[in-house]
């Protein structure tokens, strides 16, 4: 009888070598891209702006109720949960952790 256990452990080891392989590896004949900080600084910035612009028309709007699920941007900016991934899409990650 398998160990189920040590198989499933097995593939997992497997899995992250697969992930962790580098380009070069893959038979691929670049580099891969890293930003600047300066580059992540104005992408970041142009999220932030989407962000606050967002959420001061939900404010002027009065979109966003006592009981709705929002996020809070800083001390009185809150953006609906909605716009809030509309807007960031997979780039959640980097404004909230446990994503």
């Amino acid at each position: 009888m398998v160990n189920e256990r040590q198989t499933d452990t097995c593939a997992d080891v497997m899995y992250r070598r697969e992930r962790q392989r580098g380009c070069g590896e893959a038979g691929l004949d670049f580099a891969p891209f890293i930003p600047s900080q300066d580059e992540v600084d104005q992408q970041m910035s142009a999220l932030d702006d989407k962000l606050v612009s967002k959420a001061q028309e939900q404010y002027a709007n009065r979109e966003i109720y006592p009981l709705d699920e929002c996020y809070q941007l800083d001390g009185s900016t809150f953006i609906s949960a909605e716009a809030f991934e509309e807007i960031l899409g997979d780039e959640q990650t980097h404004y909230m952790p446990g994503f």
